[in-house]
């Protein structure tokens, strides 16, 4: 320690300081300047990282407000229709996986929660957007009324003569279709969490989704299917063009093979 010098003088020295900055940058190194200056001054007068954390927070808010901008705007992303939701922290879980896959069409039916609760917003995680700009249906043919393909999840297979497809296939052909259809959306569609959806809610579906798990553990929670299809989405979306031959699925794929859409259309019937 040198001598004649407070403690003061050696906090002054040192050349960085790490301040934790909660708004999704992670640490960041603030330099802080010697001064004479007591430190207790600058903490209640003179905020050393009010400006610096200011900047960082506006640049965070408007990188959210332009995702959200350019998930409204995209014609090949999915609506997400959440049937019956129990609990408004899964709804904010769903919210945030979506706007992480550019998705921002949230429907909910008969909802058993309030999805802008504060719990629903904390999950959310800057994805409160989506929440605030969810349509709240009384019924799933309501809510699917306008879309041009609908893909139900489950974990079980009823005995109902349906297409099944896998979480890739899905996705794939949902961007095809709404390529192939001047912006209509297709749809995913997920159960309540605690019994699933009901055959009658299946009724409305084209195909059904299952996505591959242990046999003998096959639950999933909601906001974790939901970010599976959505993360499926987001790279079909990416590989699926606009042209006229984008509304036709590939040759070797799962649903040509099945006779998509003929297949579809029967089982529906």
């Amino acid at each position: 320690m040198l001598r004649g010098q407070p403690c003061a003088t050696l906090l002054q020295l040192c050349v960085f300081l790490v301040v934790e900055l909660r708004c999704g940058f992670g640490f960041v190194l603030v330099p802080l300047l010697p001064s004479r200056t007591p430190i207790a001054r600058h903490c209640s007068n003179q905020p050393l990282f009010a400006n610096r954390i200011g900047v960082l927070t506006d640049t965070n808010h408007a990188r959210k407000d332009q995702a959200i901008g350019d998930a409204i705007e995209d014609i090949m992303s999915p609506s997400i229709i959440l049937v019956r939701p129990f609990l408004d922290k899964n709804v904010g879980t769903v919210a945030r996986a979506m706007l992480n896959f550019g998705i921002t069409d949230l429907r909910l039916v008969d909802p058993q929660c309030d999805h802008l609760s504060s719990d629903a917003r904390a999950l959310a995680s800057g994805a409160t957007g989506v929440l605030e700009l969810a349509s709240v249906f009384p019924t799933v043919e309501a809510a699917v009324a306008d879309l041009v393909a609908v893909f139900a999840t489950t974990a079980r297979i009823r005995d109902m003569t349906y297409l099944v497809l896998s979480p890739h296939a899905a996705a794939r052909r949902a961007a095809e279709v709404a390529a192939g259809t001047a912006g209509q959306r297709a749809g995913f569609l997920f159960g309540p969490e605690r019994s699933g959806l009901t055959n009658e809610d299946l009724r409305l579906a084209d195909a059904l989704v299952q996505i591959p798990t242990h046999p003998l553990f096959s639950s999933l929670n909601l906001a974790q299917s939901v970010n599976i299809l959505a993360y499926e989405s987001w790279l079909a979306r990416g590989e699926v063009a606009v042209p006229a031959a984008a509304g036709r699925p590939e040759e070797d794929s799962e649903e040509a093979q099945a006779g998509w859409p003929a297949a579809a259309a029967a089982a529906a019937a």
